[in-house]
């Protein structure tokens, strides 16, 4: 598929095709289909989905405009019953924090979970869920129901903006830009200070 890195992204099995318009779709489609071919290569025709404005690609719902979580993959996580265990703990949290992109400050709300689920086996007996823990659970489940959970793609011609935030357990920062009196959030991260980290 080296020909067609510019337009094409490849997953595992599935191929992405990028395009500005349905002309230039239809001309990157033809470079795709014949670099398969020349590969000797085939696809299931009834799994393709051509000249789509949005698709679902890795629990994500992407257009051209922005990328959001499916449904299905935060009902997923909504499910999940409050942990009990180290396991349960890092269980929710290695399926939240797939999402974590989507929830600003996800770090600073998640750090009192971050902070009972970092025991090595040998000392998972020193785990101990507190209210801290249910709080912060029960505020990551409700931001995933009420915050804006989708990323605006950046748009040409607006100027991008980074806004930075730190605190004693965790750094965060945004990238946004100001598109016609909206705000929009093309991107946003946030990161857990580990106790060496804390000490700066």
């Amino acid at each position: 598929m080296q020909p067609c890195r510019a337009f094409c992204h490849v997953f595992l099995d599935d191929i992405i095709i990028c395009s500005k318009s349905f002309a230039e779709h239809i001309h990157h489609l033809k470079s795709v289909f014949e670099t398969l071919a020349k590969e000797k290569l085939v696809f299931n025709a009834s799994k393709c989905e051509l000249a789509v404005q949005r698709v679902v690609l890795l629990g994500h719902k992407v257009s051209e405009t922005s990328i959001e979580p499916t449904p299905d993959a935060i009902q997923a996580i909504l499910d999940l019953q409050e942990p009990h265990t180290l396991k349960e703990t890092n269980q929710f949290l290695g399926g939240i924090a797939y999402y974590r992109k989507f929830v600003p400050n996800f770090s600073h709300i998640a750090a009192p979970i971050h902070k009972v689920s970092n025991f090595i086996k040998d000392r998972r007996h020193f785990f101990k869920w507190t209210v801290k823990q249910s709080n912060a659970f029960h505020a990551l489940k409700r931001l995933l129901t009420t915050a804006p959970l989708f990323f605006h793609f950046p748009v040409d011609g607006f100027p991008l903006h980074f806004a930075t935030d730190a605190n004693g357990i965790a750094t965060g920062g945004v990238l946004f830009q100001n598109v016609n009196g909206q705000c929009h959030n093309p991107f946003h991260h946030s990161k857990v200070l580990s106790p060496v980290e804390q000490k700066y």
